[in-house]
């Protein structure tokens, strides 16, 4: 019985070192879910300050001063403050414009496409024309090398921009033949 006394003790002191390495091991683990946890709110934060840096809009009052303590009542302050608002009223004025350039460019693009959409009708209708008339040539027996040529699609007119709105439209046409050659 003493040998199973003396196994049964070396059973037992096993497994509390056991225990012990297992615990030891789960405060490892904790350690390093607490240090990733620690990260992940750091990463998190720096990422918010980032994108809050990158996109916010600029502060005009905030670029008056560049770093510098200044008197308001100077003369070159109260010139900063005048050239800000100059500034911001040419953006203005470029946004009305641009936004003026846009509606005139739609306008001709959907003039163009209606127009386009008449000359592709009228060439599908002289095609039919053409058609029957090739077919009466045919029944009549007249050789093929006399019959009138197919009639030729028009190419597509494509808008042109016009530099400035002051001429009045903000896109031209271009004024196509039928044989493919520009008009000025």
């Amino acid at each position: 019985m003493t040998s199973l006394c003396i196994q049964n003790k070396a059973l037992c002191w096993s497994l509390h070192q056991a225990k012990r390495q297992v615990h030891a091991w789960d405060l490892v683990i904790e350690g390093a879910h607490s240090q990733l946890l620690y990260q992940n709110l750091h990463l998190q934060k720096t990422t918010n300050v980032l994108y809050n840096k990158e996109n916010r809009k600029k502060n005009g009052r905030a670029l008056l001063f560049d770093g510098n303590a200044q008197s308001l009542s100077l003369d070159e302050f109260y010139a900063k403050i005048l050239a800000k608002n100059a500034a911001r009223d040419t953006a203005a004025a470029m946004r009305v414009r641009n936004g003026e350039m846009r509606t005139a460019r739609k306008d001709s693009l959907a003039a163009l496409e209606k127009e386009w959409g008449r000359i592709r009708l009228d060439h599908e209708n002289n095609v039919k024309t053409w058609e029957t008339e090739c077919q009466k040539w045919a029944s009549d027996g007249v050789p093929k090398r006399q019959w009138p040529k197919k009639p030729v699609r028009q190419i597509k007119i494509k808008p042109k921009l016009s530099p400035t709105l002051e001429s009045g439209e903000g896109i031209e046409e271009e004024n196509i033949e039928e044989d493919g050659e520009e008009d000025d």
